[in-house]
C-alpha cells in the first residue's frame, strides 16, 4: 500500500492562494466568506487527487485539521478521499507519522508533504517540504510522485528538528 501523509496549511492553502482567492471574493462578491475552505487552492487539491490516482496512494491526514474535523466531513469538503488520520498524541509530526507507520506494516511506499520541518531523520528521503507562502507546486507534485514510485529523495528547505539538536553533545 502506498500512503501520502498530507498536511493542509501551507500545502493546500497558502498565502498565495489566500491572497488570490480573497481578491477574487472582494472583487466579485459583496460579502466576505469566513469559511476556511474558501482559501483552498483548487489546483493543489487537484494535484493531490491526481497524484493518488496515478500512484494508488491512500491519504493519511497528518495536519492539525484532524483535531477539529471528522474524516468524512473533511473528505467531502476537500473532495479528497481520506483513508485515515495520524494520532494526536504528544510528539513531533514525524513521531506521529512513525507511530502510524509502525502500526501499518502493509505500507510499501510513503511520502510526506508538509510545510513544517518536524520530521525524523529516517523520513528525510520520503519528505517534500512546501513553502507556506506558495503551497504545493508542480515541482513538489513530481517529487511526491517519484517517492511514491520508489525513487527516494525528498526535499527539505528549512532545518529539520534533528539538525537543531546537539547529537554529539557539543554546542
Amino acid at each position: 500500500m502506498n500512503v501520502l501523509f498530507l498536511d493542509i496549511d501551507g500545502v493546500l492553502n497558502s498565502r498565495r492562494s489566500s491572497l488570490h482567492l480573497q481578491t477574487a471574493r472582494d472583487t466579485f462578491l459583496t460579502l466576505k466568506s469566513t469559511n476556511p475552505f474558501d482559501d483552498m487552492d483548487p489546483v493543489a487539491i487537484n494535484m493531490i487527487r491526481y497524484l493518488c490516482e496515478r500512484t494508488g496512494a491512500q491519504i493519511v491526514l497528518s495536519s492539525a485539521w484532524r483535531e477539529n474535523w471528522k474524516k468524512e466531513d473533511l473528505s467531502k469538503r476537500l473532495g479528497l478521499d481520506l483513508f485515515d488520520y495520524t494520532d494526536t498524541k504528544p510528539g513531533t509530526r514525524g513521531e506521529q507519522i512513525q507511530r502510524w507507520l509502525n502500526s501499518h506494516p502493509e505500507v510499501t511506499e510513503y511520502a510526506i508533504v508538509d510545510d513544517n520541518s518536524g520530521m525524523l531523520l529516517s523520513q528525510v528521503d520520503h519528505f517534500v517540504q512546501t513553502d507556506f507562502d506558495e503551497g504545493l507546486t508542480f515541482a513538489n507534485y513530481r517529487q511526491l510522485r517519484d517517492i511514491l514510485n520508489g525513487k527516494l529523495g525528498g526535499t527539505v528547505k528549512k532545518a529539520l528538528l534533528w539538525d537543531l539538536s546537539d547529537s554529539e553533545g557539543e554546542n
